[in-house]
């Protein structure tokens, strides 16, 4: 026999980091990021798991297309209730004008999430992506991939939280 009737857990900023932290420390989630850009080249964009750069050591600039790590990330920490900080991979250029696939590293890195400056969160299936406000011509999305579609609910739930509780203009009313 329990006693005493089963508590649930405030739904606050601080517990949703919480339970992002436990879920990335059981390395079921992962993550990638993608700008986009107004001004596209050619009409070609970065994804999640794909990249590019342009080539300019020829006679003709030309795009040359890489693969970008989709990895577990880990260390999730939070310095603020509207902030989360984590380690992952990253794929990228070691070099500002990149001029084959050789210029091209996967390294560990570090990124911070802003949670007033996320203005959507989404899940679309086992994913979750939120995308931040936009600064000059790009605007930069993250994506965690996580094992299960119900797992993605919940941690679309729990960054919900953390955008609306965090959203400096929440107190207006609007």
């Amino acid at each position: 026999m329990f006693s005493g009737a089963a508590r649930a857990q405030e739904q606050t900023a601080e517990n949703a980091q919480r339970f992002i932290a436990q879920i990335a420390g059981l390395g079921q989630m992962t993550y990638a990021y993608r700008y986009m850009f107004k001004n596209s080249y050619n009409g070609y964009q970065m994804t999640f798991e794909k990249s590019f750069f342009i080539d300019e050591s020829g006679d003709q600039p030309r795009m040359v297309w890489y693969d970008r790590t989709v990895a577990p990330l880990w260390d999730v920490e939070s310095s603020s209730r509207c902030s989360t900080a984590f380690r992952h991979k990253n794929t990228m250029p070691t070099t500002v004008a990149p001029s084959s696939l050789s210029d091209i590293e996967t390294g560990d890195a570090t990124q911070s999430m802003d949670w007033r400056r996320i203005v959507t969160v989404e899940v679309d299936g086992a994913d979750v992506v939120v995308a931040e406000t936009p600064r000059g011509d790009a605007q930069l999305s993250h994506r965690f991939g996580l094992p299960s579609a119900d797992l993605a609910a919940r941690m679309g739930y729990a960054m919900t939280v953390l955008r609306v509780s965090c959203d400096q203009t929440g107190g207006t009313g609007f």
